[in-house]
């Protein structure tokens, strides 16, 4: 039993246990982000399917397939591809098998710059140059992930005798001079016809992508999921003189619906019956007593 007021009594736990849970099995978002170990998890989406978790950007999961879901997310497992009854997300499968052909290589066609390439004064990386020199431009249909700050910082963390800091204060500076736009995430060189074009693309290319970039995605499937729903079933129409109500979804409690009145029909039968096995059962009473008095030798039941 937990000291937790909601479920602590209770065989189930309450939706904050589970996060902490969760968080003491897996870690927080910062602990997957530092351990550089590929794969962070697999999360389920609304829609039943399993993505690659690959990194965190803030409080949000990049999945290999490009994209992110805001915690908490459905599901959280390991690895959910051993069991025949879970989907998993075609992209993320596809995505896998390419880093796994060669893991540094962008979906432009460009490498990120090794270490050795990058010696300033002092023999110490230049981290502000390798920030320059790798956020990359989008072609149409190019897996935006790969300009996002966050993979930005996790490749950055490859070089030698870099630290995560090392690369999130070089990009912060380059924001600050003027040499990098940022835009939700993403990063792009300060000419401001690439960053139109990166929101072009993110809003012609792909239906929901700027909603994800700004952590609503699974607010927005659970809607069209509603909506679908709402669609699927039957309508009810009020009509009053023979003219037919909006379909609105709101319900004028002026004029209520035949379920409402159904509703109230029952409650004033069963109050109908209350009071009559109420006045049968006075009347019984009385009897009763009355006898007894007749006979006091018998009592008045308890």
């Amino acid at each position: 039993m937990s000291s937790c007021p909601i479920c602590g009594n209770h065989d189930y736990l309450c939706q904050q246990c589970e996060m902490e849970e969760l968080e003491d099995r897996f870690g927080l978002p910062s602990d997957h982000f530092d351990s550089g170990e590929g794969i962070v998890c697999w999360v389920h989406d609304l829609d039943e399917t399993w993505h690659a978790s690959m990194y965190f950007e803030g409080t949000r999961h990049v999945s290999a397939c490009g994209e992110i879901f805001e915690t908490p997310v459905a599901d959280v497992r390991d690895d959910p591809r051993r069991f025949d009854d879970c989907h998993t997300c075609d992209a993320c499968e596809a995505a896998l098998e390419t880093n796994a052909e060669n893991d540094e290589t962008v979906p432009d066609g460009g490498e990120f710059t090794t270490a050795n390439e990058l010696r300033a004064d002092g023999g110490e990386v230049d981290v502000y140059q390798w920030v320059l020199d790798n956020v990359h431009e989008y072609p149409a249909g190019t897996d935006s992930r790969w300009g996002s700050r966050g993979n930005l910082v996790h490749q950055g963390r490859k070089l030698d005798g870099v630290e995560k800091e090392d690369v999130e204060e070089a990009i912060a500076r380059a924001i600050d001079n003027e040499d990098l736009l940022s835009w939700h995430g993403l990063l792009a060189r300060a000419e401001i016809d690439r960053l139109r074009e990166i929101v072009r693309i993110e809003h012609e290319e792909h239906d929901i992508t700027r909603q994800i970039l700004v952590g609503k995605c699974n607010k927005l499937i659970a809607k069209k999921k509603a909506e679908r729903a709402d669609e699927g079933a039957e309508p009810e129409v009020m009509t009053d003189g023979g003219v037919d109500q909006p379909r609105s979804g709101i319900v004028d409690r002026r004029q209520p619906c035949e379920r409402d009145l159904t509703r109230d029909a029952l409650d004033v039968r069963f109050e109908t019956v209350r009071k009559a096995l109420e006045r049968e059962r006075e009347r019984l009473w009385k009897v009763i007593v009355s006898r007894t008095v007749d006979r006091p030798d018998r009592g008045v039941p308890a």
